[in-house]
């Protein structure tokens, strides 16, 4: 009985998807393509419970501060935490990101803090660039430190950051995809 309701709730998806989807011109946007993995951690950490316009601006105005160090593949993740040795999580909010979001609006960190321990989680796994950071697909011990990040607990930052790595494996469960499923369904 149960299989058969989520079948059906499957395939009521599927044909909502074909009769309301462009899915011949379907692409990816350009955030699935960032040339590091400081890139990919920033925008993962920023997307979360905002508008994407919100953190697209704010990986713009990143790559505007380190210039076309930020858009190189051999910008690695410890040369990305070198500006937390010379900016606190504070000034790099306001003076690099131009951001001073929040993870939580109850007793949440800046979210320039939280993209520091996010990379500090990726660089205690051994991994500085995007070329080699496959390992960290259901890595138990990087999951279980990012997932100790405050306002990161969901996974839903987590599993948004391994599609942005190039995993096919996972959905960001945002609240446009859970809203397109209601209405699906």
């Amino acid at each position: 009985m149960k299989t058969d309701r989520l079948e059906s709730l499957s395939e009521l998806t599927a044909k909502y998807c074909y009769e309301n989807l462009d899915l011949d011109s379907a692409m990816l946007g350009s955030e699935y393509s960032y040339p590091n993995l400081p890139l990919c951690i920033i925008d993962t950490v920023f997307s979360i419970g905002v508008s994407y316009v919100s953190t697209r601006n704010t990986v713009d105005r990143f790559c505007r501060f380190l210039s076309t160090e930020s858009t190189s593949e051999s910008f690695s993740v410890s040369s990305f935490l070198s500006l937390y040795h010379s900016y606190s999580p504070q000034r790099i909010a306001v003076e690099v990101f131009g951001n001073k979001q929040r993870t939580s609006t109850v007793n949440g960190i800046l979210k320039a803090e939280a993209v520091m321990m996010f990379s500090e989680a990726v660089r205690a796994q051994d991994i500085e660039y995007l070329k080699d950071s496959s390992s960290l697909l259901n890595n138990e011990e990087f999951e279980e430190s990012v997932l100790s990040i405050p306002g990161q607990r969901s996974g839903i930052s987590l599993r948004y950051f391994y599609m942005l790595i190039g995993s096919d494996n996972f959905v960001k469960p945002d609240r446009m995809i859970l809203r397109f499923l209601q209405t699906a369904t």
